[in-house]
């Protein structure tokens, strides 16, 4: 098996976010300390594309090549 090491640009499209502030910037400093995770498992996130996708791949330390674990599936 290999290991596949993903870099890439997420363009998410964000909406419905509700954040109780005083002012616009303490709630944009407040949104922008906002983790991705938080964002999405509230439910904020509708859309996503994945762009610009850079990889590496680590082969495991088996002796046979990936053509026989093909054959063996």
């Amino acid at each position: 098996m290999k290991t596949y090491t993903f870099d890439f640009d997420l363009d998410a499209w964000i909406s419905g976010v509700e954040i109780d502030a005083d002012s616009y910037e303490e709630a944009l400093e407040k949104l922008r300390k906002m983790k991705f995770e938080d964002i999405v498992s509230e439910g904020y996130c509708n859309r996503f594309d994945i762009n610009d996708i850079d990889y590496e791949v680590e082969d495991d330390d088996d002796d046979y090549d990936d053509e026989n674990d093909e054959e063996d599936d």
